[in-house]
């Protein structure tokens, strides 16, 4: 689960980053930009991983791997998901604002949904919620400032 949701929250800011960033905001490869975005930056981060994990010690079970690998393609992929729906279910002049979002608010109900299956309370996973969609969108305005 922590896998899934790391991934889904990484590529949400990131996509954030990349829809703020797109010149124009009739793009005709938005499919192309958020499906290249999503796996890049999955199958980057469990490279990664896998190298780290090399690096330090042997690896004698490299089956808790690729169940991590499935857990973070799954959470990029939903995201994925959800931009693509927006993004070919709108026009073109208001699908990258729409996606934009949509994908904002995937953070504020992941951390929302999440908090809440902990048992946190309603106001309380609100506030985490709220303070995680703000975290996210200074995290995407950066990225796009220093030239994401």
């Amino acid at each position: 689960m922590r896998e899934a949701l790391t991934m889904a929250l990484y590529v949400s800011i990131t996509l954030l980053a990349v829809e703020s960033a797109t010149k124009s905001p009739s793009d005709p490869r938005a499919e192309e930009i958020i499906w290249a975005t999503t796996v890049g930056l999955a199958l980057a981060h469990w490279c990664a991983f896998i190298l780290a994990s090399r690096l330090v010690g042997p690896l004698h079970d490299a089956l808790p791997l690729g169940r991590q690998l499935v857990a973070e393609l799954i959470g990029a992929a939903a995201i994925g998901v959800v931009a693509t729906v927006v993004v070919v279910a709108l026009p073109r002049d208001v699908q990258w604002q729409v996606a934009r979002y949509t994908i904002a608010a995937c953070v504020g109900l992941v951390a929302y949904g999440q908090l809440r299956l902990l048992g946190a309370s309603r106001p309380r996973a609100l506030r985490v919620a709220i303070a995680a969609l703000a975290v996210a969108e200074a995290v995407a305005t950066v990225k796009r400032l220093i030239g994401h």
